[in-house]
């Protein structure tokens, strides 16, 4: 079930991310009216999953009256979600969806290390390696984006490579065996 949730929650932020990037640039929204688009649907959606999985628990154990008791924190969490919110859509605005994405992944990455050196968490080391991995495409992607030409070099020599693996040493170039 967990699987399934955090494939369903990745599938739901790509789409998120590629209908937000229509919406910017091919649409031509500012991030102002990107949010006036965006925002009520969201706010619908999050206000309906929340009454029905969370607020019944709440009420069950007493956690309602938090809100009447510290409104200010929610003010200021609601102010640092609509900023959050802001940011991301000009991130997207300017960039794309996939590099969005992208610094996604590696600020959960990112995290995950903070938690491993500062808080003490485990990690294994197949875990490492998968982050490790994942932040070394990340860096490789940034680095052919900077530099196509050399992106083009790296392309290139790899397609050389996979042509010398594939043909056997006996053979001439391009015969069929």
């Amino acid at each position: 079930v967990g699987l399934l949730m955090m494939m369903a929650s990745e599938v739901s932020e790509a789409v998120n991310l590629v209908l937000t990037q229509r919406l910017l640039q091919d649409c031509k929204f500012t991030v102002m009216e990107g949010l006036y688009a965006l925002a009520p649907p969201s706010a619908v959606c999050l206000f309906s999953a929340a009454a029905i999985l969370e607020w019944p628990a709440m009420a069950r154990q007493g956690h309602l009256e938090v809100l009447t008791q510290r409104p200010e924190m929610f003010a200021a969490a609601a102010a640092l979600g609509l900023a959050v919110n802001f940011c991301n859509m000009l991130l997207v605005q300017v960039t794309s969806s996939l590099f969005c994405k992208i610094l996604n992944t590696v600020r959960g990455i990112c995290l995950i290390y903070v938690g491993v050196v500062f808080y003490g968490e485990e990690m294994t080391f197949t875990e490492f390696s998968g982050y490790f991995v994942a932040l070394l495409g990340f860096v490789a992607y940034n680095y052919v984006l900077i530099f196509p030409n050399k992106g083009a070099l790296l392309e290139s020599a790899e397609h050389k490579a996979l042509i010398n693996i594939e043909e056997p040493a006996d053979s001439e170039p391009g015969s069929k065996l």
